[in-house]
C-alpha cells in the first residue's frame, strides 16, 4: 500500500445532489457482462464466501488451520519479509490471536508457528456464535506502528484473506467488531494494541470435519499448502507493483476487456448470493457503506450491482480523471467511498467501520487482479478536487484509491540459493535462477552422522519437511537452508525437541502411543522411523519380495535411526494375522533402510498367505 505522505486532513466535500438512472441504462453507460463464475478459481471461490451464523464443534484440521492463519498475513516472500496482505510503509501491524479449546495462542507470522499464551479457553465469553465454534481469530492492531485509519484497513485486508481462504475450504466465517470488553484484559493486550475485529472459523453447522481434528498445539505449523490450494496459490503472487503498461484489459478468453472490468467490480463488491442479496465482501457494520467509483479514460463511473449480467456502471462524468492519480494510462483507477450516515456510533467508529469495510471489498479486488496477472497498487493520495468530481454529497468520504492494470513487464526470474546448516550437506543445484512460477530442481538434505534432517527455511509457507525438497510454482527470490539436528538418543529426547509448551506435558499429544495428526503413524514410531514430527507421512514400511533356491520370499523395507538408546525394530511373521513370530530384531546403527526377508516361504512351497510387521519397542 503506498502511503508516500501522512494521510491528509479530510479531504473537502462538495455537496452536491446525485440523480440515479431507473429503466434502461443511459448512452453513456457501461453494461458488463455476467462474472464468470466457476470459469475461473477465484471468481468460483468468491461466488461461495459467505458468512455463517451458526458452527458445528467439530474441530479443523493441522492443515485447515495452518492454511488459514498464513493467508492471513504470512509470510509470502521470505527473503523480504514481504507479507500476503498489503501494508502501509510496510508496517506489518496486525498481530492475531486464536482461541480455541486448548486456550489462547499467538501467531507468529514471520516462523509460522503458534506460542501458548494461556491455556484458559475464553470462548465462552465471545458469545454466539463464536462460543460454540472451534476456533476464533482476534485481529488486533499495533498501534505504535501505525494509526487508527491505516490499520483498521489493514485489518480488512487481512481479514478477507482469511475468509478467501475458508470459502476455498469450504469453511464457513463470521466476522464481528463486537469486542467483549474483557477480551483486552484477557489476551493481557497493554495500551498499544487494539482488538480491531473478531472472526470465527468452522465448519458450517451440521457439515462434518472431512479431514483429521487437530489438537491445537504450540510449535512449528503444518508447512501452508501454497503450491495447492487455490486461494494460497493466489496469495503467494500477491504483491503491489507502481510500474503498469498503457494497454487496456484484456483475457484469454474474450477479447472484450469489459470481462475483466466485470469480474474485477464484481470481486470488491458484487452480488454472489441471488436469494439473499449477500454480498462478496461481507459487512462488519451490519450495512453495506461502500460505494465503488470507477476512473476510466471515457469518464468517471459508479458500480451498480446485480445479479448476473445486471451489474452495470453508472457515468458520473465524463472526465478522464487518472492523470490527476499520476497514472494517465492505466485501464481503470477505483476509488472507495464511504457515506457515514449508513453507520452508527461515534465520528471515530464509524470511520473505523468504513475502513474495515473498504478494506474487505479492495481486497477481494486484490485477490482477482493477482488471479489473472494484472497489476494493482492501493494509496490514500489523491487530487484535491476528488470529492467534486465525484459528486459526493457532505456526508460522503474517500477513503483510498486503488490502481489496476497490466504490469509494465512480467514479474522476472528469481535466484534461489540453498545451503545447510551445521550437521549435513546439501545435494543438487545449490544456486538456481527459476522463472516466475515455473519450477527449479529438486534438492536433498544429507545429514551427518549422529544427525537428522529437521526441517527447510526460508520458504513461503512456512518449514517443509520434506526430502528431497522439490520446488514448483517459484514466484519469489529464496535463500534456503537445509536445517539438521543431533539424533535424539532416546525418544524422551526426541519428544523434547519435537513438541513444546502444553503438548510438551500432554500424553494425548505427545506421548508415544498418540497420533495427533490421526496421521495413522505413533509418535514412537516416527521416531524410530526417522520421521517428520507432526503432519502427514508417507508410510514408513514397504513390502516387496524376493527369490531364493526357486522359493519366493515376502520382505519388508523400512528406514531407523542412526542411533536410539534401548530402541529395537522387531520383524514380526504370521500366516492369520492374529499369531504373530519374530523373524529377526534390528538396532539402530545406520539410516541405510533394512530389507528384512521372512524366514517362511510362499506359495507351493510355504503358506498361502504370509503378512510381515515392523514393531517398535524403547526402554523408558
Amino acid at each position: 500500500m503506498n502511503t508516500p505522505s501522512p494521510r491528509p486532513a479530510a479531504l473537502p466535500l462538495l455537496a452536491a445532489t446525485l440523480l440515479l438512472l431507473a429503466g434502461p441504462l443511459a448512452a453513456a453507460d457501461i453494461a458488463l457482462p455476467a462474472p464468470r463464475g466457476a470459469d475461473l478459481a477465484i471468481t468460483r471461490i468468491l461466488a461461495a464466501r459467505r458468512e455463517t451464523a451458526a458452527f458445528s464443534p467439530a474441530g479443523l484440521s493441522a492443515q485447515a488451520v495452518s492454511d488459514v492463519l498464513w493467508a492471513a498475513c504470512g509470510v509470502n516472500r521470505p527473503a523480504t519479509g514481504n507479507r500476503t496482505a498489503n501494508y502501509s510503509w510496510t508496517s506489518r501491524d496486525t498481530e492475531i490471536y486464536l482461541l480455541c479449546a486448548e486456550g489462547v495462542f499467538v501467531y507468529e507470522q514471520l516462523e509460522h508457528q503458534l506460542t501458548l499464551r494461556s491455556s484458559v479457553d475464553i470462548r465462552a465469553t465471545l458469545g454466539a456464535p463464536a462460543s460454540a465454534a472451534p476456533l476464533t481469530l482476534v485481529l488486533a492492531t499495533n498501534s505504535t506502528k501505525i494509526d487508527d485509519f491505516y490499520g483498521s484497513i489493514h485489518t480488512g485486508f487481512v481479514a478477507e484473506n482469511i475468509g478467501v481462504a475458508c470459502a476455498d475450504r469450504g469453511l464457513g466465517a463470521h466476522l464481528s467488531a463486537g469486542i467483549p470488553p474483557a477480551l483486552t484484559t484477557a489476551l493481557a493486550l497493554d495500551a498499544g494494541h487494539n482488538i480491531r475485529l473478531l472472526q470465527t472459523l468452522g465448519y458450517p453447522d451440521g457439515a462434518t470435519a472431512p479431514e483429521p481434528v487437530w489438537a491445537v498445539a504450540a510449535g512449528a505449523l503444518t508447512p501452508a499448502a501454497v503450491n495447492d490450494a487455490p486461494a494460497l496459490r493466489i496469495l503467494k503472487r500477491r504483491r503491489s507493483t507502481r510500474s503498469f503498461g498503457d494497454t487496456p484489459f484484456t483475457t484469454q478468453t474474450t477479447a472484450d476487456a469489459n470481462q475483466i472490468l466485470a469480474d474485477l467490480v464484481w470481486s470488491g463488491l458484487g452480488i454472489n448470493n441471488p436469494t439473499t442479496g449477500e454480498l462478496t465482501s461481507p459487512l462488519v457494520a451490519g450495512t453495506q457503506d461502500i460505494d465503488l467509483y470507477l476512473a476510466l479514460a471515457s469518464g468517471v463511473y459508479l458500480y451498480r450491482p446485480g445479479t448476473g449480467a445486471a451489474h452495470h456502471l453508472d457515468q458520473i462524468s465524463s472526465a478522464d480523471l487518472r492523470g490527476s492519480f499520476g497514472y494517465a494510462s492505466v485501464p481503470a483507477i477505483f476509488i472507495y467511498v464511504s457515506d457515514l450516515t449508513k453507520l452508527s456510533g461515534s465520528s471515530t467508529e464509524k470511520t473505523r467501520a468504513a475502513c474495515l469495510h473498504a478494506g474487505i471489498v479492495s481486497q477481494n479486488v486484490t485477490a482477482f487482479a493477482t488471479a489473472e496477472g494484472l497489476g494493482e497498487l492501493v494509496r490514500t493520495s489523491a487530487p484535491g478536487t476528488l470529492a467534486a468530481d465525484l459528486h459526493l454529497t457532505s456526508t460522503q468520504i474517500v477513503l483510498f484509491n486503488q490502481t489496476l492494470g497490466n504490469m509494465a513487464a512480467a514479474p522476472g526470474a528469481a535466484a534461489v540459493a540453498v545451503g545447510a546448516g551445521s550437521g549435513g550437506t546439501v545435494t543438487g543445484a545449490p544456486r538456481q535462477t527459476i522463472a516466475f512460477g515455473a519450477v527449479g530442481t529438486p534438492v536433498t538434505a544429507v545429514p551427518d552422522a549422529g544427525y537428522t534432517f529437521a526441517y527447510w527455511s526460508g520458504l513461503p509457507g512456512g518449514r517443509a519437511t520434506a526430502n528431497p525438497l522439490a520446488l514448483p510454482n517459484v514466484t519469489c527470490a529464496m535463500n534456503l537452508a537445509a536445517v539438521f539436528a543431533p539424533e535424539p538418543a532416546t525418544y524422551a529426547a526426541w519428544r523434547a525437541v519435537s513438541f513444546a509448551g502444553s503438548a510438551l506435558a500432554n500424553d494425548s499429544v505427545s506421548g508415544p502411543d498418540a497420533d495427533p495428526d490421526a496421521a495413522g503413524v505413533t509418535n514412537l514410531q516416527r521416531y524410530a522411523f526417522g520421521l517428520a514430527a507432526r503432519g502427514r507421512v508417507a508410510a514408513p514400511t514397504t513390502l516387496g519380495s524376493s527369490e531364493a533356491g526357486g522359493r519366493k520370499f515376502l520382505t519388508i523395507s523400512f528406514g531407523r535411526r542412526a542411533t536410539g538408546t534401548g530402541l529395537s525394530y522387531i520383524v514380526e511373521g504370521s500366516g492369520d494375522l492374529h499369531a504373530w513370530s519374530t523373524v529377526r530384531t534390528y538396532a539402530p546403527g545406520s539410516t541405510t533402510p533394512i530389507i528384512a526377508e521372512d524366514t517362511e516361504p510362499m506359495g507351493p512351497a510355504g503358506p498361502a498367505r504370509r503378512f510381515l510387521r515392523v514393531r517398535v519397542v524403547t526402554s523408558p
